[in-house]
């Protein structure tokens, strides 16, 4: 069996938006905002952290074979405290 790899460079950009508001308003507003067309792929709640990946319902179909498709999901939002 023949094994390749590739390498690529993607860029990240962070943005933080402060909020006077809870982490729990946060939180709901972001799962009640979130597009029809797209999707809460994975949610992880860490109690003062939660991470949320937003994509859409081909990512998350593709994502349960393989887990490496989890890196194109277009948004991962992160709320803590």
């Amino acid at each position: 069996m023949t094994v390749s790899m590739s390498r690529a460079t993607l860029e990240t950009v962070h943005v933080i938006i402060e909020s006077t508001k809870s982490a729990a308003d946060v939180r709901s507003a972001l799962e009640s905002a979130v597009a029809p067309e797209l999707r809460i792929a994975l949610r992880h709640d860490f109690g003062t952290v939660a991470q949320y990946e937003v994509g859409d319902r081909l990512v998350e179909a593709m994502a349960s074979y393989a887990t490496a498709t989890a890196l194109y999901v277009p948004l991962r939002v992160i709320v803590y405290k």
